[in-house]
């Protein structure tokens, strides 16, 4: 699968790596995004042999999460379900990261303070806010 695979949809157009669609919604390049950043977060869990957390966790901020934050000023979604497709692929590695080292399950905002990351949500609002 490649980029052009993705981006099929001919209602939408790839300017500067942000896909914006005919009525301005997020929605394609939420998904896109989130497609993306998955198969980078796999990319990662498979890579690293080793159950270093931190070292895990570092990969997933120098590689993944650039991907789900590029241009965000620009695409920033405001609904629930594309805001929870971008969410979704942190939740994912989060909850891949920290099940080999727990047996139970931990909600998405322990696993957040565990790891010391951000809500990707928040995130985009602290820059947004910066932007202004």
């Amino acid at each position: 699968m490649n980029n052009q695979d993705l981006v099929d949809d001919p209602n939408s157009v790839k300017d500067l790596g942000i896909l914006i669609s005919n009525d301005l919604s997020a929605r394609a390049h939420c998904n896109y995004i989130a497609k993306k950043a998955l198969r980078v977060v796999n990319l990662i869990l498979h890579s690293f042999f080793s159950g270093n957390v931190t070292l895990l966790t570092r990969a997933y901020k120098t590689f993944a999460r650039p991907i789900l934050e590029y241009g965000s000023s620009v695409w920033n979604p405001h609904y629930v379900s594309d805001i929870n497709t971008v969410e979704k692929v942190q939740k994912y590695f989060t909850r891949r990261v920290l099940h080999s080292s727990t047996c139970c399950r931990i909600p998405y905002a322990t696993r957040l303070e565990i790891l010391d990351l951000e809500n990707l949500e928040l995130r985009r609002l602290r820059s947004d806010l910066s932007i202004v």
